[in-house]
């Protein structure tokens, strides 16, 4: 049958305007599943930005459901290395840790460096002459978990400080304090605004203060990615696109971060479960401490070949237990793995 001139140019027309034609009958991508997440920490003031992409919907627009829980640092590298947790949020020597025991782990960002968790606490009045001049031999001095930076830090300062002492650990800030007003320490060594409730209320005086960038040089020495992002390596690979929009949400949180007050971001991530009995001028204050800690890097929260080496060079001061120096699970392209940073931010400009 003949097709005359109108009617082919009806039927072009429809081929043009057709939804089923062209580029306009291809169907949007269909969203990913949300994947759940399951993230630890040692203490509520390790890290916020979770929180903040939590509160602020960055997770579940990344389909993203995220659950936060705290534990000590020995109860922590155990849910990663079981598989209960997918991300930990701890010192860059905790996933060293795991690999020792044959467990293949990633870094994939650093949070914090610059000795966040190495202030030194000591009694109110207390100077760090007062401090060397109590330390008697048989004297001690009180950190978290071995493995943590708190305790790396101890092992620091009584080298610096040429301090008779011991470390003894706890599994939380609060037996430090108590410790700290027992006697059985003279001084505490720790991340500055895990002890905000105690300076407020006068049971302890900061003797150093690492937010300071001159006394953290002078007493930690230069500054390296301290406090991390990791996972078990397989875990990682296995969860990867969801890994990627993890560290997506993490950057759009510390975006927002930058672009607030504390008191506005503490209030705003009051609602989560685990800070529960933490005011929010607590909260402002360890926000902040948070903020000054903040890992620069080439880029935040990128880690370079030259940046994880200086971490490695610090780790092997913490006297961790069964630590090498220069064994292949402390090598960068072995435990640091920036390509999930990369596939989500970017390759940062050298």
């Amino acid at each position: 049958m003949a097709v005359g001139l109108g009617t082919t140019m009806l039927l072009l027309a429809f081929a043009v305007s057709s939804p089923l034609s062209g580029a306009a009958a291809k169907k949007k991508p269909k969203p990913p599943a949300v994947v759940t997440l399951n993230v630890v920490m040692p203490t509520t003031g390790a890290d916020d930005l979770n929180f903040v992409a939590t509160n602020n919907g960055f997770f579940k627009r990344n389909y993203l459901k995220v659950n936060i829980s705290l534990a000590t640092s020995t109860t922590l590298a155990s849910e990663i290395a079981s598989g209960q947790a997918q991300i930990g949020v701890n010192s860059i020597a905790v996933p060293l840790q795991i690999a020792e025991q044959g467990i293949p782990t990633s870094v994939i960002y650093a949070l914090t460096g610059g000795g966040q968790g190495g202030s030194l606490m000591g009694p109110p009045g207390a100077t760090v002459t007062s401090i060397q001049a109590a330390a008697k031999p048989g004297c001690a001095i009180g950190s978290l978990s071995e493995g943590t930076s708190a305790y790396g830090a101890a092992l620091i300062y009584i080298q610096k400080l040429s301090l008779p002492c011991t470390v003894i650990q706890y599994s939380t800030t609060a037996a430090e304090v108590g410790a700290l007003a027992g006697g059985s320490i003279i001084a505490i060594a720790g991340a500055y605004n895990n002890f905000v409730s105690a300076l407020a209320a006068n049971q302890v005086v900061a003797v150093v203060n690492t937010e300071n960038a001159a006394q953290s040089q002078q007493y930690l020495g230069t500054p390296h990615p301290e406090v991390v992002l990791f996972g078990l390596t397989a875990t990682l690979n296995d969860l990867r696109p969801a890994v990627v929009r993890y560290l997506k949400a993490i950057s759009e949180a510390a975006k927002w971060l930058s672009q607030v007050t504390p008191t506005r971001a503490a209030t705003q991530i009051q609602s989560e479960p685990v800070l529960a009995g933490i005011t929010v001028p607590e909260e402002a204050v360890s926000v902040t401490a948070l903020n000054d800690y903040r890992w620069k890097g080439s880029e935040k929260g990128y880690i370079t070949s030259k940046e994880w080496g200086s971490s490695m060079n610090d780790v092997a001061l913490w006297g961790v237990l069964n630590f090498k120096s220069g064994a292949t699970y402390t090598k960068y392209g072995v435990s640091a793995n920036m390509s999930y940073y990369v596939a989500a931010l970017g390759k940062p400009k050298s």
